[in-house]
């Protein structure tokens, strides 16, 4: 018969990598402790069998030492897996970092290409066992709260290893906090004083603040400004905003054209904490 030979990274690999094949043979069967058997005809139709035993099978998976969650900002997060080896003989191949926010829907940021996709796959550091992962979370929508990553560690034949660890479970990526300060320049209340938003995202400005007898103008990150802002975004730190108030004081000048007396209103107008402020008198 003609001889008939199929490679593969597994052993179900292998066998289909046989089945098609175009060569002929009777039948082949691969075992998984390590023998290939073989059955063929010669051309008197007598049944032939052999068997070849396979002494360098890698079944053994990947280990690792420890995994730790670093860095954790409102921009994301670094994952670093300590001691990664092979410890078989076909060598490491990768680790990926499948990461999904809750804030998203349950595992909807894991696209379905995830154990080979090479933006979730970890950076070899030069120590040569630990690998590095970023986790950004512009990629997941500038998400935050709660975050989980799984990493798998694969060797060159497939064969994988999951990493354990409640860290990986429960990863909580910081939102932008908005402080709404109304005590600073006097004031007494405000319809909101807090406010978690996403990086990237616009502030809300429609709170108001109260300040017996003075106007309230806006918010502004200045709190010596006198105008309030008119649009906000937020970028990756949290942020103040502080109220803006207004007094306006009138101003009467009396004067005389002749004999004609002449009253003429000049108004002033203070801003947040000031007790007084300047006037131009009538020319």
């Amino acid at each position: 018969t003609d001889k008939k030979y199929a490679w593969g990274k597994t052993l179900e690999e292998a066998k289909q990598n046989l089945k098609d094949s175009s060569n002929s043979i009777y039948n082949l069967t691969v075992t998984e402790n390590g023998f290939v058997y073989a059955e063929g005809r010669d051309t008197n139709g007598k049944l032939i069998t052999k068997s070849c035993e396979i002494t360098n099978i890698d079944k053994y998976p990947p280990v690792y030492d420890r995994v730790e969650v670093k860095n954790v900002t409102t921009t994301g997060y670094d994952i670093y897996v300590y001691g990664v080896k092979d410890v078989g003989v076909a060598g490491m191949d990768r680790v990926q970092f499948p990461t999904w926010a809750e804030m998203n829907g349950n595992r909807t940021d894991i696209p379905s290409d995830w154990e080979t996709n090479t933006s979730l796959k970890g950076e070899l550091q030069s120590d040569g066992t630990t690998w590095k992962y970023h986790v950004d979370n512009s990629k997941y929508n500038n998400a935050y709260g709660k975050f989980h990553t799984e990493v798998y560690i694969y060797d060159k034949v497939g064969n994988r290893t999951k990493v354990e660890d409640d860290s990986l479970e429960n990863i909580q990526v910081p939102g932008i906090k908005i402080t709404y300060d109304y005590k600073t320049n006097g004031g007494t209340s405000a319809t909101k004083t807090t406010d978690t938003i996403k990086r990237d995202s616009p502030v809300d400005l429609k709170p108001t603040a109260t300040k017996p007898g003075w106007v309230f103008v806006g918010w502004n990150t200045d709190k010596n400004a006198n105008k309030g802002l008119t649009s906000w975004k937020a970028g990756t730190k949290d942020i103040t905003l502080y109220a803006i108030f207004s007094k306006t004081y009138k101003v009467t000048f009396t004067y005389y054209e002749g004999t004609a007396q002449k009253n003429q209103v000049v108004p002033i107008t203070i801003w947040n904490t000031a007790t007084s402020g300047k006037i131009n008198t009538p020319s």
